[in-house]
């Protein structure tokens, strides 16, 4: 693929294929991911975070969605912390600087959490480094298969083993 802005497709394709996933939560909505969520008849909550012209687009292509503008990155993230609800899958690719705190609050709402961007140039921008990968029984899987890498961190023993043995 060449637009870098999809590079995430196939493996959110990949993990939609193989795992029970009903309701989703995405950070950072996007023509393609929430394209594929609500062509997939997910039950759907989108966050944008950064502009609100692109909250206004995206309402506008998909007006039938759970979609909130919050750029308030501290009510963000007390917000999602504070839930008492769990996702079947978390698509992290919001604010730069939202995308690793949101990770490490993800591990309490599910067991699923894709993230865009990921590659080592890029950790200074994201933040990467502070997610915390050493939580008892999460993996965190590169899938290098473009420049922009996504990455899945799972506590999913299954899902870990087929996302090695089609992407590694």
């Amino acid at each position: 693929m060449s637009d870098l802005y999809k590079t995430h497709l196939e493996v959110i394709e990949f993990v939609l294929d193989n795992c029970d996933i009903k309701k989703v939560i995405e950070f950072g909505p996007g023509n393609y991911s929430t394209d594929l969520f609500v062509k997939r008849q997910m039950d759907l909550v989108s966050v944008e975070q950064q502009s609100f012209d692109w909250y206004k687009h995206i309402k506008e292509t998909f007006p039938k969605i759970s979609l909130f503008y919050e750029p308030n990155l501290d009510f963000t993230f007390s917000r999602f912390k504070m839930s008492y609800n769990q996702f079947d899958l978390v698509f992290i690719d919001g604010h730069e600087h939202s995308r690793a705190v949101l990770t490490n609050i993800a591990t309490n709402k599910t067991k699923i959490i894709i993230c865009h961007d990921t590659e080592p140039k890029n950790s200074h921008i994201y933040g990467w480094g502070v997610v915390d990968k050493t939580i008892e029984g999460w993996e965190w899987i590169d899938i290098k298969n473009s420049e922009v890498w996504t990455s899945v961190f799972t506590s999913n023993d299954e899902l870990k083993q087929k996302l090695k043995l089609r992407f590694e």
